[in-house]
């Protein structure tokens, strides 16, 4: 296929998803206006730094409920006082082997440390990607290796990115629009990589600031060969596009989808979410007009307007304690000089209707039942269980962000395995992995190499919680055999104690050094009993030598 008849298919689809989501960006502007007013560009063009739509806003707790909500979601789903993820073997009976599970060990501790190192920006992306998917249903954030860390995140504005499912309804095809001046495209590709237009280079000398407008697609590759390893022949194709110049400026290639996306519960046919701000839509405009009838009404009845009866010396003073002094006593028909216009409202009707929209919004943003447990004494059990409970209550939301979280630990993964070994597609089916030069991992074991399929699991608060239950099932069964055994010894033969400790390191991620694997304890304990078969030996042999001494002894007497 020509370049030219490439690009034309890829703009005509840009083209087509952005008419499919022309209705969503209506929405998107409103809820943004009253939730998320720093991303309310979605439609409406602003200046850097505009900020007057906040002149519009009488009454913040949309803003607020966004806010707590993302909190509580981080505090849940991705706490970074424990470990919410770790890698794990495909096949389970080779984690048992030792080097292996040295090696996932510290492969999950190495990912962690990259994933909240500070250059990395993974927390402030991912907030900012909770608040996304609170305000507008669906949140997007780009993965990608830098030249000055191994990964870094990038949270995507929702008005930038179209995205497409496949046969199985899910997110295999996204198109990032984005900006980019002169400058900037010659230092991402310079002269010898991609193929800048000469419109571009010739601005780059005289207006280096000026803005382009490019498309990057990411959509699988259909044709590929599957021995090669180069980036024209990855699982995904990404084609960078110049809008303006309908040409292609670099062809490119990724192991793994590079932009993790998260939906709320959506609509049969629709291609992003429905959000907890677009249910509360309906309130937050109600709230906005009452706060703004509420400040008006106070005003009113503060600094009500008057009806001048008389002419005075002076221009009507009215600051507090301040004389206004009339040219006559009294006005025509008796009237006072000065009177207040009498303002017909119920403030404190205004205030309970209030409350009630805060309320609502409240309930639907689930801030009513979700607790933040700040009991100094409670215990880890204790905090896991609410962490559980939180899990639950918001299902409908917590379920697509456990797939946008799974998508970004996948990639990151893949990014640090990448640049830690060569990876050779091998004609039969298999691979071969040889280390690379300052490698993120340590060494492959032996075992991996032969078989290494590798999962990373996202630990949701369930998940936790179960594993909390299990490890006091576990405790509760040991207690109450040992009690058992006082009445009836042989009770402890029913107990495999060396699977009880490797079930309960497994559930606590303890390191992995710290136990034993099965040939070494098999070791230990056989040269135990040589020892013990020994000492026996020795102890037989004294006994015979006493015995024969105490027979001649016996003899001689």
């Amino acid at each position: 296929m020509s370049n030219e008849k490439k690009v034309a298919e890829l703009l005509k689809r840009a083209e087509t998803l952005e008419a499919n989501k022309q209705n969503f960006l209506t929405v998107f502007q409103e809820v943004s206006d009253y939730f998320r007013p720093v991303k309310s560009n979605i439609i409406v063009k602003k200046e850097a730094g505009d900020k007057s739509i906040f002149n519009k806003i009488f009454d913040s707790y949309p803003i607020v409920a966004v806010e707590t909500l993302a909190s509580v979601l981080n505090g849940i789903l991705t706490n970074k006082a424990s470990r919410w993820f770790n890698i794990q073997t495909v096949d389970e009976v080779l984690a048992e082997d030792n080097d292996v599970s040295n090696w996932l060990s510290d492969a999950t501790d190495i990912l962690w440390a990259k994933l909240y190192s500070p250059q990395s920006g993974f927390e402030q992306a991912l907030l900012e990607a909770y608040k996304d998917d609170v305000t507008f249903g669906t949140m997007a954030t780009m993965i990608e290796p830098s030249k000055s860390f191994d990964l870094v995140f990038n949270t995507l504005s929702i008005k930038d990115y179209l995205i497409a499912e496949n046969d199985e309804g899910r997110i295999d095809s996204l198109i990032l629009k984005v900006q980019m001046t002169a400058r900037q495209m010659l230092q991402k590709w310079g002269e010898d990589r991609g193929n800048l237009h000469e419109t571009i280079t010739r601005t780059a000398e005289t207006r280096p600031d000026q803005l382009f407008d490019l498309q990057l697609h990411i959509y699988p590759r259909t044709e590929r060969d599957s021995t090669k390893i180069d980036k024209q022949n990855a699982l995904y194709a990404g084609c960078w596009v110049d809008v303006k110049n309908k040409s292609i400026i670099e062809e490119t290639g990724f192991d793994t989808f590079p932009i993790a996306v998260g939906r709320s519960e959506k609509s049969t046919g629709e291609l992003y979410g429905t959000s907890r701000a677009m249910m509360a839509l309906p309130d937050a405009r109600e709230l906005n007009v009452i706060s703004r009838q509420r400040n008006e009404a106070i005003e009113l009845l503060l600094r009500p307007p008057l009806i001048v009866n008389q002419d005075f010396q002076n221009r009507i003073d009215l600051s507090p304690g301040a004389l206004n002094r009339a040219k006559q006593n009294m006005g025509a028909g008796g009237r006072i000089a000065l009177e207040a216009v009498n303002v017909v409202g119920n403030v404190p009707q205004t205030l309970e209707l209030i409350q009630e929209k805060k309320q609502s919004i409240r309930e639907t943003f689930f801030l009513d039942k979700l607790k933040i447990f700040d009991n100094p004494n409670a215990t880890a059990t204790q905090v896991l269980e609410l962490r559980a409970e939180g899990f639950r209550i918001m299902s409908s939301l917590s379920l697509g962000i456990e797939e946008y979280l799974n998508s970004i630990l996948t990639r990151s993964f893949d990014i640090l395995f990448r640049k830690s070994f060569a990876v050779n597609d091998l004609s039969d089916g298999l691979s071969s992995y040889s280390l690379l030069p300052n490698p993120v991992f340590g060494e492959l074991p032996d075992a991996l190499k032969q078989a290494p399929d590798l999962k990373i699991l996202f630990i949701n608060p369930i998940n936790q919680s179960q594993q909390a239950t299990e490890l006091n099932s576990i405790d509760v069964l040991l207690q109450t055999v040992a009690n058992t055994a006082q009445l009836s010894p042989g009770v402890v033969d029913v107990i495999n104690f060396d699977e009880v400790v490797r079930k309960k390191r497994a559930i606590l991620s303890v390191d992995p050094d710290l136990i034993n694997d099965k040939a070494t304890v098999e070791e230990i304990r056989a040269a135990r009993q040589q020892q013990i078969q020994q000492q026996q030996e020795m102890n037989n042999n004294q006994q015979q030598a006493a015995t024969l001494k105490d027979l001649k002894q016996a003899g001689q007497a």
